[in-house]
């Protein structure tokens, strides 16, 4: 950027030694912007350099406007000192303006404590800083060169070297840029027109051609990344079967057979209990996202299995994401939620098929759940017989994992005491049914006499959001 903005002021100005004091600009910002960062208690990162690239060709449009002021008394005649004077005095407050208004651009956003805030937090801190140190160096730095570095006569003053490519190049643009000017502005019917022309075609450009909307950019990554879900009771080696047909799937895309297709240079796949996950990157970066069908077809076999495949990004460990639509079904109720958010899954899915390379994710699944067993004590049994609540527990506790009674000292460590049946954590749901629980009179009775053992089925993640149960449906549309 400020290679550019030097160029273009050389084309202006025509000759190197103020292209060389304005050059000066640069890293005289840039440095005392770091030092700026640091005062603030901030560190110099990816956002804060982003935003110092962006800075680049800003701070030097203060010292193009003192140094152009100062050069144009300069031809006129005026001395060298009172030309640096009153060139920068002259522009000063404009200078000053324009910088203001750039810096509270970024108020706002410095002062939001969203993502959005502290995702640019930086960046707006390295753009204000670099552009109000801008201003500073215009009105003294560049005043100080130009009175040394243009000083002389005005003969010595105009042999200044000027570059003979650029010199013709510079007055033919000016030529023709001062040339429209003084047509259009000399015939108010045409410089309407003009005007009222360049912003309609602005506006139906900026219809016609408006980029697609989004949070943040896709992963750029060489690196895509499955995550798999499969129906609930399915077993490891069912999931590691959905493996098998991946790698098949694959495998002539990294052993050469097939040339169509990205060639792969690594794939893996890990199985867990309820789902799985996946990735590979390609010999060729280019051809990253083809491999996300590759990871996506061999689940579409699969009833009730799905894949939310995504491509990597090269920030931190996150794997990218941005054009994911999030539906939140909120609800008290588990099963309305449940219902609901089926529902929603269904209609989803029907309009955005998996098969044409839409993907759907719901967090937690919308299965019914794991199999779980459930003993509820009856309140009125127990009170016959003179058992608490807690005694209850404790009774199911030592026939199921164990119970702590004590703490034992054992070579300078306390280890716990713990008190289980001889089959614990290996009963049926009859087999509880029948632990004994020992009530106050010394009687036994089974926990089937009081209370009640059921087998149910209950999620195994609860997502909540504003403390009420919540499944998000997340949609990623094909590109």
């Amino acid at each position: 950027g400020g290679i550019l903005a030097l160029t273009v002021l050389l084309l202006f100005l025509r000759h190197i030694v103020p292209t060389i004091i304005v050059f000066v600009a640069i890293p005289v910002s840039v440095i005392g912007t770091f030092v700026a960062i640091a005062a603030l208690g901030l560190s110099i990162n990816v956002i804060s350099l982003a935003g110092l690239a962006f800075a680049v060709g800003m701070v030097v449009d203060a010292s193009i406007v003192s140094l152009e002021n100062i050069f144009r008394l300069r031809q006129r005649g005026v001395d060298s000192l009172n030309a640096a004077y009153h060139g920068a005095r002259q522009v000063w407050a404009p200078i000053l303006g324009s910088a203001l208004t750039t810096v509270i651009v970024f108020i706002p956003v410095l002062t939001l404590d969203l993502p959005v805030g502290q995702l640019f937090k930086d960046i707006g801190v390295a753009i204000s800083v670099s552009v109000l140190i801008s201003v500073f160096v215009s009105v003294t730095v560049i005043p100080t060169l130009s009175a040394r570095l243009l000083s002389g006569s005005a003969d010595r003053f105009s042999k200044l070297p000027k570059l003979p490519f650029v010199d013709p190049i510079a007055r033919g643009f000016k030529a023709l840029f001062v040339g429209y000017a003084s047509y259009i502005v000399n015939r108010k019917i045409i410089g309407l027109s003009a005007v009222a022309s360049v912003l309609a075609l602005s506006i139906g450009a900026a219809t016609i051609l408006m980029p697609k909307l989004d949070y943040l950019p896709d992963g750029n990554a060489n690196f895509m990344f499955a995550r798999i879900s499969v129906p609930a009771g399915y077993s490891m080696d069912e999931t590691l079967r959905i493996a098998e047909r991946m790698e098949k799937a694959a495998s002539p895309l990294w052993t050469g057979e097939d040339i169509e297709g990205p060639a792969i240079q690594r794939f893996f796949f890990v199985a867990y209990s309820g789902g799985a996950f996946a990735g590979g990157s390609t010999k060729d970066p280019a051809r990253i996202k083809e491999l996300r069908m590759v990871l996506m077809k061999p689940i579409f076999a699969e009833p009730g299995a799905r894949a939310f495949v995504q491509q990597a990004s090269l920030f931190g460990r996150s794997v990218g994401g941005s054009r994911v639509v999030s539906v939140d079904v909120v609800g008290p109720n588990s099963d309305d939620v449940l219902s609901s958010a089926i529902q929603v899954n269904d209609a989803l899915s029907r309009r955005f098929p998996g098969r044409d390379g839409n993907q759907i994710r719901t967090l937690p699944g919308l299965d019914s759940g794991a199999p779980q067993i459930r003993i509820t004590p009856d309140l009125s049994a127990l009170a016959r017989a003179g058992v608490t609540v807690r005694e209850f527990a404790s009774a199911v506790d030592v026939f199921n994992d164990g119970t702590n009674v004590s703490q034992v000292p054992i070579d300078g460590q306390l280890v716990n005491m713990v008190v289980s049946g001889k089959n614990a954590e290996n009963l049926s749901a009859d087999e509880l049914e029948n632990i004994p629980v020992i009530t106050r009179s010394g009687s036994i009775m089974r926990v089937g006499q009081l209370g009640r053992v059921e087998i149910i089925s209950a999620p195994v993640q609860i997502r909540r959001l504003g403390g009420q149960q919540a499944i998000s449906i997340q949609l990623r549309p094909l590109e």
